[in-house]
C-alpha cells in the first residue's frame, strides 16, 4: 500500500520527509515515480492532470495538498465513488488576513506613491486614500477570519455568500441584489469565494459596473473568479481605481499576459497563504489512517456544492 504525491511543478520534499516521518515504513511515492498502479490506495494532489487518477484501481482516498479543491473537480475523469478531502490549516487563515491588511493598507497610505518618489528622491506628503469598506465574497472559514480582523482595525465590513449567516459586526448579504449592494458600497472588494459552476466568472463588467469608480479589487479566490479582459478594460478606462491579483487563470501568468500592462495593478504569485507541509501530512496521514480502518474522514468535500 502506498501514498502518492502528485504535484507538477512543485517541490514535495518537505510533505515527502513529514510523512515519513510521523509513520516510518510507510510506502511514500512521487508522481511520476508511481511504480505499479495498483498499489496506490491514497492520492495527495495538486493540480493533477486530468485521467491520472482512474488509472489506480485501489485508490480509496484522494486527498489535496491545500484548502481549495477546484483543481480536483475540474477533472471529468474523477472517479466518483472516492472521498476527497481538503486540508484546514489555522496558518492559512492569518497568513491571508495579514496579506489582506498589508495590502489594504498599504493602498490607503499611498505607500505605492512613496516608493515611487523615493526613486526620485522626492520628499513629499502624498494624500491618504480614503475609505474604509471592505466587501468580502465568500465567508467560509478563510473569509470569517479575514472580516473579523478587519473589523477589529476599524473598518466596516460587508459580507456576501451562498446562504445568509449572522456574524457579530458583520453585514451580511445573500443573493443577487445582496451581490449589487455589496458591490456598490464596497471601497476594497475581496473575493475569497470557492470556485464553482455559480462563482465563475462573478468578477466581471456587470460587477464593476456597479461598483464606485474609485473601488479597489482583490481577488484571493482563484483566477476563474475573474473575467481577465474584463478588469483591463475597467482599469485602463477609470472604471475601478485599482486591483491587486493573488490567482490568475493561467499560472505562472504569461509575459504577454496584457494584465502585466493594465494601470494600477498588482500582482502577486498565489503567495497569499501557503499550506504547511507538516499540517499537511499531519492531515493526509490522519484520513488515510482513518480510511483504511473504516471511519468517516475529516474535511470531506461535497462534490455538489464543490467545497
Amino acid at each position: 500500500m502506498a501514498i502518492l504525491i502528485i504535484m507538477p511543478g512543485r517541490d514535495s520534499s518537505a510533505l515527502q520527509q513529514h510523512l515519513r516521518k510521523l509513520a516510518p515504513g510507510l510506502d511514500i511515492r512521487a508522481w511520476p515515480e508511481q511504480g505499479d498502479p495498483d498499489e496506490i490506495r491514497c492520492a495527495v494532489t495538486w493540480n493533477h492532470p486530468h485521467g491520472l487518477l482512474r488509472e489506480f484501481n485501489n485508490l480509496t482516498l484522494i486527498h489535496s495538498f491545500g484548502a481549495g479543491v477546484d483543481h480536483l473537480l475540474q477533472d471529468n475523469a474523477l472517479p466518483v465513488d472516492i472521498p476527497i478531502c481538503r486540508v484546514v490549516d489555522p496558518g492559512l487563515a492569518s497568513q491571508m488576513c495579514q496579506y489582506l491588511q498589508c495590502i489594504i493598507l498599504n493602498r490607503r497610505f499611498a505607500m505605492q506613491t512613496y516608493w515611487q518618489q523615493q526613486q526620485e528622491m522626492l520628499w513629499q506628503a502624498a494624500e491618504r486614500v480614503p475609505g474604509n469598506s471592505v466587501g468580502i465574497l465568500g465567508l467560509g472559514k478563510l473569509g470569517e477570519a479575514v472580516a473579523r480582523s478587519l473589523v477589529e482595525n476599524g473598518f466596516t465590513v460587508h459580507c456576501w455568500s451562498r446562504t445568509e449567516k449572522q456574524v457579530n459586526g458583520i453585514i451580511s448579504h445573500t443573493g443577487t441584489h445582496g451581490l449589487e449592494q455589496l458591490a456598490a458600497s464596497a471601497d476594497y472588494l475581496v473575493c475569497l469565494l470557492p470556485l464553482t459552476a455559480e462563482t465563475r466568472g462573478i468578477l466581471n463588467r456587470d460587477l464593476f459596473l456597479k461598483m464606485k469608480p474609485s473601488a479597489y479589487l482583490i481577488n484571493v479566490g482563484r483566477g476563474g473568479h475573474l473575467l481577465e479582459e474584463d478588469l483591463v478594460q475597467a482599469l485602463n478606462s477609470g472604471q475601478l481605481s485599482g486591483a491587486c491579483l493573488d490567482v490568475t487563470a493561467s499560472e505562472p501568468l504569461p509575459a504577454s499576459d496584457p494584465l502585466w500592462t493594465a494601470k494600477n495593478i498588482t500582482i502577486t504569485p498565489h503567495i497569499s497563504s501557503l499550506s504547511d507541509p507538516l499540517v499537511v501530512a499531519e492531515q493526509v496521514l490522519a484520513n488515510y489512517q482513518r480510511r483504511l480502518s473504516g471511519r468517516p474522514v475529516e474535511n470531506a468535500v461535497n462534490r455538489d456544492l464543490g467545497y
